[in-house]
């Protein structure tokens, strides 16, 4: 569990945090400590915070109105209040009594006296949060047995006796269920891994899901109603998700809708028969009910085509290998269409990776579409395509010339563009790269980071005008493309070890004192931007 510490004074807060530790605690996770009511509202709206400890604020706006803004806006609605205070009035009492806070504990207190009121706090809490665990498993494993009793008896009374079982636990009632699908999975990773599976499920399609394993290596997924992803969607999404994350061997059979959850039983039975196709050797893991739902829109699978070639143009062959595995699912799932046109698909694809990795189409880019159409079967194309990605991949891995031929164009464009705002993402795009793979290959090549050769090109251009004209140091800040002086004056003092106007004025009156020597002369250009201790 997650504990926040409000309390303007650092030593109290220390304190505190010390007091919570020492209670030897296995169910803490992390202790966090704020000084203002601003920044504990920012906490509790992002973080599950199950305690806070916190003072009494003198301003209302600020300052009390975070106990009620923890109950009322916070991600946790039950959070357990503590005050701890050196107010002793009435005003305060009632206040605390008002927001519900569990503790009132006037400072100075003793430090065995708040741990053991934060000891049993936490144990209660754990007590507690452990017993809803175990009422929602035995909640849902009823709710299983009397589904799949239902399923394999086709008794209406199981199905009656669950619809009155959901009503009186107050959950979302058995009809509301729009359509089945019924998956076919190692009944062992199943049942290790079935709530991470389905919590990515609902993260990734924003859709109501729920599953129940019937035996053997078969599972029934439930959608709900208010699902907003088409069934055919979320079919293979669960397929690839199975199969390229989890390498498991899986098949899906999906139904084509429920109108009334008394015919789940039927609907069942002809998903188990249509779940036979898996013994087929089509390659295919998904088997629909009704033809209609595999239908896809195709201007989905030409975008899918179109960031396919613009990743390889940019060269990042990670998101060459998703965007591939997502049209090779659709490919997969779309019978209807014609073999010339899959041919075509492929073949712009091999093209493109020729290109990349040759800088031509002619000669063996020309054979590479030959061998295409002159395949036989889906999977030799998905093998003429894999080896050009494993080529394409090599070329990206050893091509030196061009990695230093964009370089060199990123370090040319920001010297003559520092007055300008500069971004990894516009100079990604100048180059036809990712913002990562420029990232990688600038440090690769220079030994720095983008943003540090960046600011450290905009000190150099600094030190030139400092020298040289008669500027005033804000306009020498926007001249470099620095809008905040005072950040300006950090970052040159972190480079040059003083100021500007010092700068100004040593180089004005001779350098470094006598000697005459710069920052760099004396320490090293490899040092610029470094503390030195000692």
């Amino acid at each position: 569990m997650n504990i926040l510490i409000l309390d303007s004074n650092n030593k109290d807060r220390q304190e505190l945090r010390k007091i919570i530790e020492s209670t030897d605690s296995d169910f803490i996770y992390e202790i966090m400590e704020v000084a203002n009511p601003q920044k504990a509202a920012q906490l509790l709206g992002e973080r599950r915070i199950d305690i806070m400890l916190t003072e009494i604020f003198d301003s209302i706006e600020t300052g009390t109105d975070i106990i009620g803004y923890a109950k009322e806006k916070g991600v946790n609605p039950h959070i357990h209040i503590v005050i701890v205070s050196r107010q002793r009035d009435f005003e305060s009492a009632r206040m605390a009594i008002e927001h519900g806070v569990e503790l009132y504990i006037l400072k100075p207190a003793a430090p065995t006296e708040i741990a053991s009121c934060m000891a049993q706090m936490i144990c209660e809490i754990h007590d507690s949060r452990k017993n809803e665990e175990q009422k929602k498993h035995m909640t849902f494993f009823m709710c299983g047995f009397l589904l799949s009793q239902y399923i394999a008896t086709g008794n209406r009374l199981y199905m009656d006796e669950l619809m009155r079982f959901t009503q009186m636990n107050d959950l979302n009632s058995a009809q509301h269920v729009s359509n089945i699908m019924l998956l076919w999975v190692d009944s062992a990773f199943w049942k290790e891994n079935s709530d991470k599976v389905i919590d990515r499920i609902k993260e990734s399609f924003a859709s109501r899901a729920d599953a129940v394993s019937l035996g053997g290596n078969y599972v029934l997924i439930l959608l709900w109603k208010n699902h907003y992803s088409k069934s055919s969607y979320m079919a293979e999404g669960i397929y690839y998700m199975l199969t390229e994350v989890y390498g498991q061997q899986c098949y899906l059979a999906v139904g084509a809708g429920i109108n009334d959850i008394y015919e789940i039983h039927d609907c069942c039975q002809r998903l188990e028969k249509l779940m036979e196709n898996r013994f087929f050797a089509d390659n295919n893991g998904i088997y629909y009910e009704d033809d209609e739902l595999v239908e896809r829109d195709e201007s989905e699978r030409a975008e899918c085509i179109n960031r396919l070639l613009m990743y390889i143009r940019k060269r990042d062959i990670e998101l060459v290998r998703r965007e591939y595995g997502h049209l090779k699912h659709m490919m997969f799932q779309n019978k209807s269409d014609s073999e010339t046109f899959v041919k075509f698909v492929f073949a712009e694809i091999a093209l493109e990776l020729y290109n990349a990795a040759h800088g031509s189409v002619y000669g063996l880019g020309k054979k590479q579409v030959e061998k295409i159409f002159e395949a036989d079967s889906l999977n030799e194309l998905y093998n003429i395509i894999e080896e050009n990605i494993c080529i394409y991949e090599e070329h990206i891995a050893t091509d030196d010339k061009q990695i230093r031929k964009d370089v060199a164009l990123v370090k040319s464009y920001i010297k003559a563009h520092l007055s300008e705002k500069i971004n990894l993402e516009s100079l990604a795009d100048m180059v036809f790269l990712s913002p990562g793979y420029l990232s990688l290959i600038f440090k690769q090549s220079t030994g720095d980071t983008v943003s540090h050769y960046i600011i450290s090109q905009r000190i150099d251009e600094a030190k030139r005008l400092l020298e040289s004209t008669n500027m005033k140091v804000n306009q020498i800040c926007e001249k470099v493309g620095i809008d905040n002086v005072s950040y300006f004056g950090q970052q040159f003092k972190m480079f040059c070890g003083m100021s500007p106007s010092e700068y100004r004025k040593r180089k004005k009156f001779g350098g470094w004192g006598r000697t005459g020597l710069t920052y760099e002369a004396v320490f090293g250009r490899e040092h610029r931007g470094c503390f030195f201790f000692g």
